[in-house]
């Protein structure tokens, strides 16, 4: 990607100093690679990753002048050399081309901070949705679609991803992202999809709740699985455990903090339940996030706009939210759950958490690494917005009508809403008034 080598200096032979420098004051010189040639015969390159992939290995001097410019430069903003005296050495040689990757050695950027913003609100919302008492009575009534789709959600999707990105013969790094996609919980804008598409929506709730928790340890696990037995042969793909877990274990606070706002019924804004006021603005964040995320990225990532040089990551991402759909939604049917509770697990199988995998792969790579395994997260994300879309419409305008539902705007989600109305206790019916509302 374009991160790959971002400063270089090429046709370097005379005894002035040279100087290899970061645009921003806060990056420091990272990957660096070197061309060793003899000028009579070999023409000056300009581009920095033609440098960075020339083989050297037939030049005996090359590993020793590679070792002095690392230490040199590496880790510093700027760094000057000359190029006479790196190849004193070098019989028969005396041109030098040197290129590096740039990178914020804090790993805190626009993306980064965004991400982890929006994970620690979308908990808070969503400990803010449900109760234990009402998750154990879904539970009880709704615990085949449950299993249907946690086994749609981390079952399907991780090896759906896991086989297309050996498919398409992606990069180990790309390939990570790919499968941290496919083992992601069920983002938190599948509620309001579902509510948009007509389904069960006090079970796509608890679904994305219980996704969120059950990501602590089947994310590790799938990663092991997936990424750690085959992807693992670079050496630039290092899978972080101790940030992945941290980043997971975050989500609990907040959650925490919901389910206890929650239970508490505090008032706020003029005798608004602070729940529901926490519940509306956390989609309303979550779509103003994704926004974001996707102009910043594309902004700092613009080639990734050129579909012919990343034409097969386009595709997957094209056919990657629509793919978990349809797999939730045949499952779903062939185990004849209600036509709203199919909806309900397409949605929560395809729609993925888009965020947090951005947070977890700016806090555990850095530098190129961390740009080229955000090449299909960002992608997918533009992708994220296009498929929903369309997914949502269809749904709504063709499979709920075929279902019958097409004229049921407005009322409950199925017969839990009854079942769960006990005297003195929050009830599924007040979750489809706030959805209603929305």
């Amino acid at each position: 990607m374009s991160c790959a080598f971002t400063t270089c200096l090429t046709d370097l032979k005379n005894s002035d100093a040279s100087t290899l420098v970061c645009g921003a004051a806060a990056e420091q010189l990272g990957s660096i690679a070197i061309r060793v040639t003899d000028s009579s015969s070999s023409a000056a390159i300009s581009d920095c990753t033609t440098v960075a992939n020339y083989d050297n290995s037939a030049v005996a001097c090359a590993a020793d002048v590679l070792a002095a410019i690392e230490a040199l430069c590496k880790g510093k903003n700027e760094c000057s050399f000359k190029a006479t005296e790196l190849l004193s050495d070098c019989t028969g040689y005396d041109s030098l081309d040197v290129t590096s990757s740039c990178s914020d050695p804090t790993g805190i950027d626009t993306v980064t901070i965004l991400s982890l913003l929006l994970i620690c609100f979308i908990a808070l919302s969503l400990g803010c949705t449900l109760t234990l008492d009402q998750f154990a009575e879904i539970w009880k009534s709704k615990k085949r679609a449950f299993l249907v789709g946690f086994a749609s959600q981390f079952g399907f999707m991780p090896l759906f991803a896991w086989a297309t990105a050996q498919w398409f013969g992606f990069s180990d790094l790309v390939a990570t992202g790919v499968v941290l996609i496919g083992c992601a919980p069920g983002g938190s804008t599948s509620n309001l999809f579902t509510h948009w598409s007509k389904g069960n929506v006090a079970l796509s709730i608890a679904m994305s709740s219980a996704s969120t928790l059950a990501a602590l340890f089947m994310m590790p696990l799938l990663i092991v699985i997936y990424i750690q037995t085959t992807f693992t042969d670079d050496k630039s793909v290092d899978i972080p455990f101790a940030n992945i877990v941290i980043t997971l274990l975050s989500i609990i606070a907040p959650v925490c903090v919901g389910i206890a706002i929650r239970r508490k019924d505090m008032t706020c804004c003029g005798g608004k339940k602070l729940h529901e006021v926490i519940e509306k603005v956390g989609g309303a964040f979550g779509a103003l996030f994704l926004v974001a995320a996707l102009v910043t990225g594309i902004r700092d990532n613009a080639d990734l706009m050129d579909v012919k040089k990343y034409k097969n990551q386009w595709i997957l991402s094209a056919i990657f939210e629509p793919m978990g759909c349809l797999f939730g939604f045949c499952v779903a049917k062939l185990w004849k759950l209600p036509p709203k509770d199919c909806r309900a697990v397409c949605l929560e199988t395809g729609v993925q958490s888009q965020a947090l995998i951005m947070a977890l792969v700016a806090l555990s790579w850095d530098g190129c690494e961390r740009t080229e395994v955000l090449t299909f997260v960002l992608i997918s994300t533009v992708w994220y917005v296009i498929s929903s879309t369309w997914l949502v419409c269809f749904l709504r305008y063709v499979v709920a009508p075929w279902d019958g539902d097409g004229d049921e705007e407005g009322k409950g989600n199925g017969a839990e809403s009854g079942k769960m109305v006990e005297s003195g206790k929050a009830t599924v019916g007040e979750e489809m008034h706030l959805d209603n509302e929305l």
